[in-house]
């Protein structure tokens, strides 16, 4: 019996070891959903440039479409106020991937870029405001913004084309980000 269940691990990890995570050619698309500084939603493009360390690390150079955005309303004595945020940002990215156990990609990303910044501001005072002479307004502002990306990842392979990941770091997805990866 052990000699069988010996077998068949040795079997599996032969199989699993047949496919690199991410190898010279290859390229991945990833979407994730992040937190932290607001809720944020990334799209991410990498292209893997050339193998090193044997095959078993990589380097990866790319693209990505980060949002963020978060709002917040306070209620006081003398009224509403509704604030947010919504920030747009494209990136170009590099990333250095390594294999550590078979099926997982683990990784570090920087990258930097541009984008666009939008803050909204609202405020509803009520009457012993109103009778002060303070009047109700809205603004909102957009000016251009620098985008920058700073994170360590993993990503597990449940087959050839398809992971799971996460990130930590400034994913432009906000502090941290999970999603799902094709790779093709």
């Amino acid at each position: 019996m052990k000699k069988i269940f010996g077998a068949l691990v040795i079997a599996l990890l032969a199989i699993g070891a047949n496919a690199q995570t991410f190898e010279k050619g290859s390229s991945i698309v990833t979407a994730q959903l992040g937190i932290g500084g607001g809720f944020g939603q990334r799209v991410a493009y990498e292209y893997s440039l050339m193998n090193l360390l044997d095959g078993k690390a990589a380097i990866g150079v790319g693209g990505s479409l980060n949002n963020r955005f978060s709002s917040d309303k306070v209620k006081g004595d003398w009224g509403k106020q509704k604030w947010g945020y919504n920030t747009f940002t494209v990136t170009a990215i590099g990333s250095f991937h390594y294999e550590f156990i078979d099926k997982l990609d683990t990784y570090v990303t920087i990258g930097l870029g541009g984008g666009a910044y939008t803050e909204t501001y609202k405020v509803n005072y009520n009457n012993d405001a109103e009778e002060l002479g303070l009047k109700d307004y809205k603004d909102s502002v957009t000016n251009g913004c620098f985008g920058w990306v700073s994170s360590l990842g993993a990503r597990y392979y449940f087959n050839n084309n398809w992971a799971a990941n996460a990130e930590l770091g400034w994913t432009g997805a906000g502090y941290f980000a999970i999603g799902a990866t094709y790779k093709f």
